[in-house]
Protein backbone atom coordinates (compact mmCIF):
# COMPACT_ATOMS: atom_id res chain seq x y z
CA UNK A 1 0.00 0.00 0.00
CA UNK A 2 1.01 3.88 -1.15
CA UNK A 3 1.14 6.54 1.47
CA UNK A 4 0.00 9.81 0.17
CA UNK A 5 2.37 12.52 1.85
CA UNK A 6 2.81 15.78 2.33
CA UNK A 7 5.69 18.02 4.43
CA UNK A 8 3.74 17.35 7.90
CA UNK A 9 4.07 13.50 7.18
CA UNK A 10 7.42 13.13 5.69
CA UNK A 11 9.01 15.51 8.72
CA UNK A 12 6.84 12.75 10.69
CA UNK A 13 9.17 10.19 9.22
CA UNK A 14 12.47 11.96 9.52
CA UNK A 15 11.95 12.76 13.06
CA UNK A 16 10.45 9.12 14.04
CA UNK A 17 13.79 7.92 13.09
CA UNK A 18 12.89 3.86 12.62
CA UNK A 19 12.13 2.09 9.45
CA UNK A 20 12.48 2.47 6.18
CA UNK A 21 10.61 4.11 3.15
CA UNK A 22 10.96 5.01 0.25
CA UNK A 23 9.40 8.35 -1.28
CA UNK A 24 8.21 9.05 -5.04
CA UNK A 25 8.50 12.81 -5.78
CA UNK A 26 5.86 12.92 -8.83
CA UNK A 27 3.47 15.44 -10.83
CA UNK A 28 0.07 14.32 -12.73
CA UNK A 29 1.30 15.97 -16.20
CA UNK A 30 4.63 13.61 -15.73
CA UNK A 31 4.98 11.35 -18.51
CA UNK A 32 7.66 9.49 -16.74
CA UNK A 33 6.07 9.64 -13.33
CA UNK A 34 2.89 7.97 -14.87
CA UNK A 35 5.42 4.82 -16.42
CA UNK A 36 6.91 4.65 -13.16
CA UNK A 37 3.51 4.12 -11.33
CA UNK A 38 2.50 0.75 -11.79
CA UNK A 39 5.97 -0.29 -11.32
CA UNK A 40 5.91 1.58 -7.59
CA UNK A 41 2.30 0.09 -6.65
CA UNK A 42 3.87 -3.47 -7.49
CA UNK A 43 6.50 -3.20 -5.72
CA UNK A 44 4.88 -1.65 -2.97
CA UNK A 45 2.93 -5.22 -2.70
CA UNK A 46 6.03 -6.88 -3.00
CA UNK A 47 8.16 -5.42 -0.47
CA UNK A 48 6.96 -5.70 2.90
CA UNK A 49 9.92 -4.37 4.75
CA UNK A 50 9.55 -0.57 3.13
CA UNK A 51 7.00 1.95 3.23
CA UNK A 52 6.23 2.77 0.02
CA UNK A 53 5.40 7.04 -0.23
CA UNK A 54 4.40 9.34 -3.11
CA UNK A 55 4.49 13.23 -2.70
CA UNK A 56 2.46 15.26 -5.41
CA UNK A 57 4.74 17.83 -6.67
CA UNK A 58 2.26 20.32 -7.42
CA UNK A 59 0.65 20.30 -4.14
CA UNK A 60 3.75 20.52 -2.32
CA UNK A 61 5.72 22.65 -3.59
CA UNK A 62 7.31 23.96 -0.11
CA UNK A 63 8.54 20.26 0.49
CA UNK A 64 9.65 19.47 -2.80
CA UNK A 65 12.07 22.77 -2.56
CA UNK A 66 13.08 21.76 0.92
CA UNK A 67 14.62 18.48 -0.85
CA UNK A 68 15.40 20.43 -3.57
CA UNK A 69 13.88 17.79 -5.89
CA UNK A 70 14.96 19.76 -9.91
CA UNK A 71 13.77 16.64 -11.14
CA UNK A 72 10.75 13.84 -11.25
CA UNK A 73 10.16 11.15 -10.65
CA UNK A 74 12.59 11.76 -7.98
CA UNK A 75 12.84 8.93 -5.67
CA UNK A 76 14.27 9.03 -2.08
CA UNK A 77 15.13 6.37 0.31
CA UNK A 78 15.42 6.93 4.06
CA UNK A 79 16.65 4.80 6.67
CA UNK A 80 15.97 5.73 10.45
CA UNK A 81 14.91 9.43 9.49
CA UNK A 82 18.57 9.54 7.48
CA UNK A 83 18.20 10.27 3.97
CA UNK A 84 20.46 7.33 2.50
CA UNK A 85 20.01 7.94 -1.30
CA UNK A 86 18.01 9.51 -4.20
CA UNK A 87 17.91 9.09 -8.20
CA UNK A 88 15.67 10.77 -10.39
CA UNK A 89 14.27 9.53 -13.68
CA UNK A 90 12.00 6.64 -14.65
CA UNK A 91 13.33 2.88 -13.55
CA UNK A 92 12.27 -0.67 -14.83
CA UNK A 93 11.00 -2.64 -12.52
CA UNK A 94 14.54 -4.38 -11.35
CA UNK A 95 16.67 -1.12 -11.34
CA UNK A 96 14.02 0.07 -8.79
CA UNK A 97 14.35 -3.39 -7.04
CA UNK A 98 18.33 -2.99 -6.71
CA UNK A 99 17.38 0.25 -5.69
CA UNK A 100 15.73 -0.60 -2.71
CA UNK A 101 17.73 -3.43 -1.97
CA UNK A 102 20.76 -1.93 -1.90
CA UNK A 103 19.40 0.98 0.60
CA UNK A 104 18.03 -0.59 3.03
CA UNK A 105 19.30 -1.87 6.71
Amino acid sequence: MIKNIGLTEFDAIISEKKGAYIVDFWAPWCGPCKMLAPVFEKLSDEIGDVTFCKVNTDENTELAMKLRVNAIPTLVFICNGEIVARTAGFMEEAELRNFINENKI
